[in-house]
C-alpha cells in the first residue's frame, strides 16, 4: 500500500497528497534508514523515466519539466478547437507529485531529528524550504507549510535565529493565504521556542506518535474545519515536550550563572563542550557532566550509572 507511482498511468490513480503520506509513512516504517541527505530524499522520488534514475541534482529533478516527462500520451492529443495544453498540464502534475514526495521525506527527517539541532538536517531542510517558497505554484502551499514545521521540529527549543528569520518570512507570505497556512507557521514558531527555550523533543516511540498527530500535513481552511484532521490533535506536541535545560546556579544567591561544562556522550570519543544555561539535545546519550572552569570547583557527575541523576535529566 506504500509504493510510489512508477508510471503516468499510476499517477492518475493517486492524489498528489496521498503520495506525501505514502512517502512519510514508509519513512516512519524504515526509521533507521532516514538520513539527512539529498541522496536519501532523491531515492524517495518517483522515477518515471529510465534517464531520471540518477537524480544527481535533486532540485533540478524536482522542478524540471522537459519534453520527455511531459510528452502527451495518445489519449491526450489535442483535438480541433481544444484550448487545453496537455503537455503543460502533464508537466505540472509531475512537478506536484515530486514536490509532495520531497515534502513527505522532509517531514520524516524533521521528526527523525526532532530536538537534536542536527546541523546537516537543518541545512538541508532550510535549503528545501527556501526552494519551495520561491515557487509561484499555489498548490504547493501545503508543502511550504509542512516544511516550516519540519524545520522547527529539528531546532525545537533552541530559538535559532536563522530558523526564526525563515519562519517570519513564511509568516509574511501566509498572511495573504488561508487560515491553515497561518496556523502552520505560528505553530512552527511556537515549536522553535518550546517551553521558553527550556524544552525539546526526544526520539522515543511515544514522542514520535504524538508529533505525527500534531504535525499531520493537512491543514484546515477555517477555524471550524475538522474534516480531514481534528484540530485538537495539534496540541499533542505538549505530550512529547521534555525538559532539556541544563542550568548552573550560585550556591549563595541561587542566581543562574555561566559555567563551562564538558558533556561525555555515548558513542563519542571527545567530550562535547557547552556553557550553561544550555539545551541538552540528546539527554539519553549523556554519560557524565563535568565542570570545566577555573572559577568554579571541579565537579564530575556520573550519569550513566546513577539512576537519580538520570531521572533528573529525563
Amino acid at each position: 500500500w506504500l509504493p510510489i507511482p512508477a508510471s503516468r498511468f499510476e499517477i492518475q490513480l493517486v492524489r498528489p497528497f496521498h503520495i506525501l503520506l505514502r512517502v512519510f509513512a514508509r519513512a516512519l516504517i524504515m526509521w533507521d534508514s532516514i538520513a539527512a541527505t539529498e541522496d536519501w530524499i532523491a531515492e524517495q522520488l518517483p522515477t518515471l523515466r529510465p534517464q531520471d534514475g540518477s537524480n544527481s541534482d535533486m532540485f533540478h529533478y524536482l522542478f524540471k519539466s522537459n519534453s520527455a516527462d511531459a510528452s502527451p500520451s495518445p489519449g491526450d492529443q489535442k483535438e480541433p478547437g481544444d484550448t487545453c495544453h496537455p503537455q503543460s498540464s502533464a508537466a505540472k502534475v509531475l512537478t506536484e507529485v515530486r514536490a509532495m514526495a520531497v515534502c513527505g521525506a522532509s517531514l520524516a527527517i524533521g521528526i527523525r531529528f526532532a530536538g537534536t539541532a542536527n546541523s546537516r538536517a537543518f541545512d538541508l531542510l532550510l535549503k528545501i524550504t527556501r526552494t519551495f517558497s520561491k515557487s509561484p505554484n499555489a498548490s504547493l502551499q501545503v508543502c511550504t507549510d509542512t516544511l516550516g514545521i519540519a524545520l522547527a521540529l529539528t531546532m525545537s527549543g533552541t530559538g535559532n535565529l536563522t530558523c526564526l528569520r525563515e519562519l517570519r518570512r513564511l509568516q509574511a507570505r501566509s498572511r495573504a493565504k488561508n487560515y491553515g497556512s497561518q496556523m502552520a507557521v505560528t505553530m512552527a514558531i511556537g515549536l522553535l521556542f518550546l517551553g521558553g527555550g527550556s524544552q525539546s523533543f526526544d526520539q522515543s516511540n511515544e514522542t514520535v506518535a504524538a508529533l505525527v498527530c500534531a504535525a499531520y500535513p493537512r491543514f484546515p481552511t477555517q477555524p471550524t474545519d475538522n474534516r480531514h484532521h481534528l484540530q485538537a490533535l495539534r496540541h499533542l506536541y505538549a505530550l512529547a515536550a521534555k525538559p532539556r535545560l541544563l542550568e548552573a546556579r550560585e550556591v549563595d544567591t541561587g542566581a543562574p550563572c555561566y559555567v563551562p561544562v564538558n558533556l561525555k556522550l555515548r558513542g563519542r570519543a571527545s567530550p562535547l563542550e557547552a556553557v550553561t544555561p544550555c539545551l541538552l539535545s540528546q539527554a539519553e546519550l549523556i554519560e557524565s557532566v563535568s565542570v570545566n572552569s577555573p572559577r568554579y570547583w571541579s565537579l564530575d557527575l556520573p550519569i550513566a550509572g546513577d539512576l537519580n541523576q538520570r531521572r533528573i535529566l529525563h
